[in-house]
This record gives C-alpha cells, sequence and structure tokens, in this order.
C-alpha cells in the first residue's frame, strides 16, 4: 500500500481514498491517506484532474506565472497551431473578432489609442514602409475616404489647421475631440445661422472663425470659435473682435446690431 500527503481538497472521487491518521508536512497539518491499487485508469484519471483544480484554485498567482512562461517560451508552436485551426474554421475567428468589438467597441477604441500612444515610432516606420511598397495607394485611399466622409473630413481640417496655426504664433490649444465633435454636428446639418450677420447659409458655404484671432494671441478651442459664412470670416480676418463688431453693426443699422459685446466674454483680452 502506497501513501499520499494532500491538503484534502473536496471533490466528488475523494470516496476512493483512505482516510489513515493526521500529520505535519511544512508546518501544516495535513493527512496521509491510502490510494487504492486497485484504481481503474478512469477513476486514476479524474483524481489527477481533481488534483489540478485544486492546485489551481489554491495558487492563482503560480499557475498564471507558469502558463505566461509556457506562452513565451512557444510562440512559434501556439502561432502554428492557431494558424492550423483557422485552416481548419474557416470565418469563425473573424466573426468572433467582430463580435467582441461589437460588444466592447468602448474596450477596443481604449486599447488602440493606448497603442498607438505608446508605438508611434513603430507605426510611423511601419507606414513609411508601406507606402515605398505600395506608391500612391495611400493617397487614392484618403481620397476616396474624403469624398465619401465630407462631414468628418471637414471636422478634421477644422481642429488640425487650428492646432498648427496656433502652434506657429505659440497660442494656446483647447481638446481637438470636443472640436472635430463640434464641427461634424453643424456640418451635418442642413441649414445652419452665421454667428456675425445671423443669415441663413447651407453649412458649406460656413466656416469656423476664431473670436479672438489667433494672430492676436486667441486660443483654439471651443470656446473661442463660431460659425462665420464666408464673407464675413474674410471680412473679419484678423481684426480684433471689438473692432468688427463695431463695424458688422455700423452695416446693419437697418436691421439692429448682430451681437451684443456682453454675450462673447470669453475673447476679450
Amino acid at each position: 500500500m502506497k501513501t499520499h500527503k494532500t491538503n484534502a481538497p473536496s471533490c466528488d472521487c475523494l470516496p476512493l481514498f483512505k482516510w489513515v491518521s493526521p500529520a505535519i508536512h511544512d508546518g501544516e497539518p495535513v493527512l496521509i491517506m491510502s490510494i487504492n491499487s486497485k484504481l481503474t485508469p478512469e477513476e486514476k484519471r479524474l483524481i489527477k484532474i481533481a488534483r489540478g483544480k485544486a492546485y489551481r484554485k489554491n495558487n492563482p498567482e503560480k499557475k498564471a506565472a507558469s502558463a505566461k512562461a509556457w506562452r513565451d517560451k512557444n510562440k512559434e508552436k501556439i502561432r502554428e497551431h492557431y494558424k492550423e485551426w483557422a485552416a481548419s474554421n474557416p470565418g469563425v475567428q473573424t466573426q468572433r473578432s467582430r463580435n467582441f468589438r461589437k460588444n466592447n467597441s468602448e474596450k477596443v477604441k481604449a486599447y488602440k489609442t493606448q497603442w498607438r500612444n505608446k508605438n508611434r515610432d513603430k507605426l510611423a516606420q511601419y507606414r513609411k514602409t508601406w507606402d515605398a511598397k505600395h506608391p500612391g495607394k495611400s493617397v487614392a485611399k484618403a481620397l476616396e475616404w474624403a469624398k465619401n466622409n465630407p462631414e468628418k473630413r471637414a471636422s478634421i481640417m477644422i481642429a488640425v489647421k487650428g492646432r498648427i496655426r496656433a502652434a506657429k504664433k505659440s497660442a494656446p490649444v483647447g481638446e481637438l475631440k470636443a472640436i472635430k465633435e463640434w464641427a461634424k454636428q453643424w456640418k451635418s446639418l442642413t441649414v445652419v445661422s452665421c454667428h456675425w450677420c445671423k443669415d441663413a447659409f447651407t453649412p458649406n458655404k460656413c466656416q469656423a472663425d476664431h473670436v479672438m484671432p489667433i494672430a492676436k494671441g486667441g486660443a483654439h478651442c471651443l470656446t473661442n470659435l463660431v460659425i462665420a459664412c464666408q464673407s464675413c470670416n474674410h471680412r473679419k480676418s484678423d481684426k480684433h473682435p471689438d473692432a468688427w463688431l463695431k463695424e458688422i453693426n455700423d452695416t446693419r443699422r437697418d436691421k439692429g446690431p448682430a451681437v451684443e459685446l456682453e454675450i462673447l466674454p470669453y475673447y476679450k483680452d
């Protein structure tokens, strides 16, 4: 008869053991048990499974470290296994990935942002290499996207161009995401109103205007941006808002003042 030391995990196959006497092992109380030498292979398999489950449950850190070490050591083996599995189950993994991205959109978006921020140099080198192998494809793809997504492109250009201009003048820059969402919102409308002349226009006839011009220290931020028709934006140019309001109100005496100074506190020096 052979004996075995154990902490006595609870499982369905414990009746296969015969408890003999208590003992001390590594400072902890254990039971010395006898294993019936006439166990069938199936019974031995169940015992092995139970021991493995009990070990993993009681030693999660060791199990995780062991699993990671095995994966690091067998990367090629794992890769080959997944290739064979994917070949035998075409489309399954693709559908699983789509479902995961659909059900965890915020999590996926956060991961992608984190990865891009962490691997900017790697991503830039990849794009450079890809462009060298596929000359012209990136430009064609970008033009096609811009054609199919005019509102998105316009909102991105408003945010990015303003950031570039602000950087040249060392002007403050606000949250670009908020600027993009603001521009995308009014660019998708049918009709918008010019902030200065109050006339109605289609969005493609209007532009984003900095109340306090960037050239005069104005910030590229949401609180310094308004919708302006092309005429007002070009006439205003880089004029100080006080001078511009006086000019535009003088030309609208028959219609009343376009804007009251007190409702634009954010442009003041």
